[in-house]
Parts: structure tokens; sequence; C-alpha cells
């Protein structure tokens, strides 16, 4: 890791596809061949002891693979609605889990058993050529494809925020899964993480003095 991470500051709220895209963008403008891991925040769930491991495996699947964007999933029982991934073929084995193509990725409550086994629950965890995501928002987003295109060449340098503010100033407000996952699973893949990756967050109390 650089000794000095390369922190991108969003000029305003644009919802999930502006804060994956914008580092995809600016990654894929240092190295072509990067490959990106986007784990979200406040999803109720914080990695496990296993979580680097599992994102390393992850990580070489895709750089022997780099057609695929992998999803990370977790069984679950719980009842509330929720993004669902059901998969089906086996792609490749990994130490961790099998990794499989994705038939249906599925908003609302817990679809039934289909396929080669039960639904598994969308942890938000993505794991894919930055490229790749770059592509993907090429074909379905042109509009946002535009607009971080021309502001991505200014990240770095003086006129990076003015070139930010332009941009995002076009950018819709979108969901990242409902707009770039969801309208074609033809390249989408799944590994659900044989050990326990997931813990639960406990509910944070503030209080001030």
């Amino acid at each position: 890791l650089p000794s000095r991470p390369q922190v991108l500051l969003q000029p305003r709220d644009r919802g999930s596809v502006a804060a994956v895209l914008l580092a995809a963008y600016a990654i894929r403008r240092g190295d072509p061949d990067a490959t990106l891991v986007s784990i979200p925040a406040g999803r109720g769930l914080i990695p496990g002891p296993m979580f680097v491991h599992v994102v390393e495996e992850t990580g070489r699947f895709v750089n022997r693979h780099p057609q695929w964007i992998v999803l990370l999933g977790e069984r679950s029982h719980r009842r509330t609605p929720g993004s669902w991934i059901v998969p089906d073929a086996v792609l490749d084995c990994l130490s961790i889990a099998p990794v499989r193509r994705v038939v249906v990725l599925h908003r609302g409550a817990r679809p039934p058993p289909q396929g080669v086994g039960v639904a598994l629950r969308a942890t938000g965890v993505l794991v894919a050529k930055a490229t790749r995501l770059v592509d993907r928002a090429r074909r379905l987003l042109p509009g946002v494809h535009s607009a971080l295109l021309d502001a991505v060449p200014f990240i770095g340098g003086e006129a990076e925020m003015r070139a930010l503010h332009r941009a995002y100033a076009t950018i819709p407000r979108r969901d990242f899964a409902v707009a770039m996952l969801e309208p074609s699973v033809n390249d989408l893949a799944v590994a659900e993480p044989t050990d326990a990756t997931w813990l639960r967050v406990l509910q944070l109390v503030r209080g001030t003095r």
C-alpha cells in the first residue's frame, strides 16, 4: 500500500453509483489492469477475521478471469427485505468457497430456492477490474461515463475540485446495484465464504460532554 493513500472527496452526495465509479475511473487511469474492491459502509455488517483472506482469494480469481464481476454473499435466515443473489453453475473453486455464476439479482423478500441452492443475501462487497466497471458504465450510464472521463484527468491537481463540481452537477443520484448490476447479470459471479466472515455491527451510542 502507498505510504500516503489517496483520498477522493466528493463535492456532493450522488449515491453509490458516483462513489464507486469515481474511484474506479481514478484507479483505472493510474493502472488500467488494477483490481478494485468496493466495501460499503453503513450496511449493518463489518468484516470478520477472514475478510482479508476472502478478498485476496477473490482478487486472484478476478485476475485470472477479468471478465467477471464478483459479489460476496452470505446465507441469511433473516426475513427482512434485502438484496438477494441467486447462484447457478460453479465457475471455479477457491479455498474459501466456490465462485458461481449469478442468474438473478432480486430486491425485496427472500426468493424461494431454485437452481443449485438457496439465495444468498448480498453483502454489498464487490471485486472487479476497474476497467470492467468503466466498460459497464459506458454501456449503461453514458452520461455518467462522459462526466467522469472529463473530470478524472484533473484529479491530483489544483483544478480537481472544480472539475468534480462540474461533473457532479450533471450526475444523477443513483444506487449502484440498481443502475450498474441489476440491468445485466451476464458477467456477474458470487462467492459465499465458507468461514464465519461477517460479524454484526453493534449500535454505537454517541454522547457529548
